[in-house]
């Protein structure tokens, strides 16, 4: 940006050099007869040349400017609009995680795949919430979306816009083993952590041109309110 304020400030000198010096010594040249810009005060050929080949390379580096800004501009809204839908994904999930309990049962009372692609939970009414990657009930267009479930599995709708689609999605529960479930033998807990998952997401701008398709990353840990003991 330097380099192109120092061009045309060159321009700029040198056109007050040719144009504006050459008007003022004709002015006062012929102030006294009360005339100005007479035959003799005209421009020659090669001026008039350089003014235009100054005001050419002036016009193109003032035109370049303008579009690097622009792309500039249009790039930052791009990335900005990915980055919305995936918090909106993001925080989607964790306030469910957050509200809810993790379902143990769907998973057979223990995890045995860390990290899974699926969280399930149970709300206080009891009632199934499933997050998951999946390649159906997509916005048109996307072929991996975010879906949810809140009805056991029944019935899925997609939580991610057709802007974006999804690329990864991963959840880290920890503990693996349900930290509510009572041995009646020997009176303890399967474990004394509370339970917390670690969701990690990755999404991709969908669009025709390279500023929309930024690959936007994101992962955050919540604990669930829930403490039954």
């Amino acid at each position: 940006m330097r380099e192109e304020n120092k061009i045309i400030c060159l321009f700029y000198t040198l056109y007050r050099k040719i144009v504006v010096n050459r008007l003022t010594g004709a002015f006062k040249k012929d102030a006294r007869n009360f005339r100005f810009l007479n035959h003799r005060a005209g421009f020659t050929l090669v001026e008039m040349l350089v003014v235009l080949a100054l005001f050419s390379i002036t016009t193109t580096v003032i035109v370049d400017i303008f579009m690097t800004a622009t792309r500039a501009q249009r790039k930052t809204l791009a990335a900005q609009k990915i980055q919305s839908d995936a918090r909106f994904s993001m925080e989607a999930m964790a306030r469910e995680a957050r509200m809810d309990m993790i379902d143990y049962a769907y998973y057979g009372g223990t995890i045995s795949e860390i990290p899974t692609t699926v969280l399930a939970l149970r709300d206080q009414d009891d009632n199934q919430i499933i997050f998951k990657k999946s390649n159906e009930n997509c916005p048109t267009g996307i072929d991996q979306c975010l879906v949810v479930s809140i009805d056991g599995g029944n019935s899925w709708a997609s939580i991610t816009s057709g802007g974006i689609k999804v690329t990864s999605l991963n959840f880290y529960i920890a503990p693996t083993v349900d930290p509510f479930l009572l041995d009646t033998e020997s009176g303890t807990y399967a474990s004394d952590i509370s339970p917390r998952v670690t969701i990690t997401l990755t999404v991709e701008g969908v669009g025709t041109r390279p500023e929309e398709q930024k690959i936007i990353s994101l992962q955050t840990t919540v604990s669930s309110r829930i403490y039954r003991r």
